[in-house]
């Protein structure tokens, strides 16, 4: 039996799943910047994806 979802479980729900998002982007980034930077030797790459990560801390607020 399904049961509907009320409309605060709903936005908890869709608040859930949009980090879920984020933090896979997050890990599909850093998967590409270890493959640039171990396979083309780029040092660049690494730190853009520092500072990346070290403006996305705390901008979740639930």
């Amino acid at each position: 039996m399904i049961r509907k979802l009320s409309i605060r479980q709903k936005i908890e729900y869709g608040l859930f799943i949009e980090a879920i998002i984020d933090v896979n982007i997050s890990f599909l980034e850093m998967r590409k910047a270890e493959k640039n930077y171990f396979l083309y030797h780029d040092p660049k790459a690494l730190t853009e994806t520092y500072y990346k990560g070290e403006n996305a801390q705390g901008n979740y607020s639930y």
